[in-house]
């Protein structure tokens, strides 16, 4: 099991941490986070689970591979709900392109 802590980085985003390296700052950062460790070559069925910085409590906890494929979809009509991830028009995938899987 892999687990990432969590701390605000303001503006509704979140620093994701795996150990003392940074992984994205996000406003998903679950979600995001398992984007990059896939992208890293991590394997998609190892469990992922997320805390806040200085508690002991785990939040969220998930497989990798479908926690990456994953976001949250939240406006003024709709959300929070989960819903399946899609890169932004005109980017690529990580896993393809070799940049940040951060979004």
């Amino acid at each position: 099991m892999l687990t990432i802590t969590i701390s605000p980085a303001g503006k509704g985003s979140y620093h994701a941490r795996l150990g003392s390296r940074l992984l994205c700052t996000s406003k998903t950062p679950f979600f995001s986070a398992a984007r990059v460790l896939i992208a890293d070559g991590a394997d998609p069925t190892t469990t992922l689970a997320m805390a806040r910085e200085g508690s002991a409590v785990v939040d969220l906890r998930g497989m990798l591979g479908p926690a990456a494929g994953l976001t949250v979809l939240e406006n003024d009509t709709i959300g929070p709900v989960l819903k399946p991830y899609r890169a932004f028009p005109g980017r690529q995938s990580a896993a393809f392109a070799g940049t940040s899987a951060c979004a």
